[in-house]
């Protein structure tokens, strides 16, 4: 006997709009680790070496970019492994903790595009995860449903009983 919540199959498969969010997350993150930048890039958005090489500015700025850029991308792998586990694990069963775990991507995605002013490209990913997120309510919060008790009852044949 298996109980699950009502929801169309839309609503039901909400989680994989999440669990691709979170996936783009965790490859953007082996992306930014792979990615180092050479002496040769120019420095850009810094306060005391914007427009130098990195070749011209002192060692430390180019070490501080290198170790920066990798707790950046260590930060995204384990968002996008923390979120994954939980879609798969919990949300993908429809569990309530999960839902209110992954409010944690749009959130993510929202802060990004403010803190960084990079809005208008984080709206599609800030959309996708808060309509993957509003697709599982009925799912998650609605009254669950006995599988057995749902089938529908054979049709007694013609002629027989009463």
């Amino acid at each position: 006997m298996t109980i699950r919540r009502r929801g169309t199959a839309v609503e039901r498969y909400g989680w994989v709009l999440l669990a691709l969010l979170c996936a783009a997350i965790l490859v953007f993150g082996v992306e930014a680790w792979l990615a180092q930048g050479s002496p040769n890039d120019v420095i850009n958005g810094s306060g005391c070496c914007n427009g130098h090489r990195m070749s011209e500015a002192p060692r430390w700025v180019y070490d501080y970019g290198i170790e920066n850029a990798r707790y950046m991308a260590t930060f995204m792998v384990g968002m996008g492994l923390f979120g994954l586990g939980i879609v798969i694990a919990g949300l993908r069963h429809a569990r309530r903790w999960a839902w209110a775990l992954c409010w944690y991507v749009p959130v993510l995605f929202g802060v990004h595009g403010f803190v960084l002013g990079s809005f208008p490209f984080d709206i599609p990913t800030f959309s996708l995860g808060i309509l993957g997120l509003l697709l599982m309510i009925r799912p998650v919060f609605g009254t669950p449903v006995d599988d057995a008790a749902a089938a529908p009852v054979p049709a007694v044949a013609a002629g027989s009983g009463r």
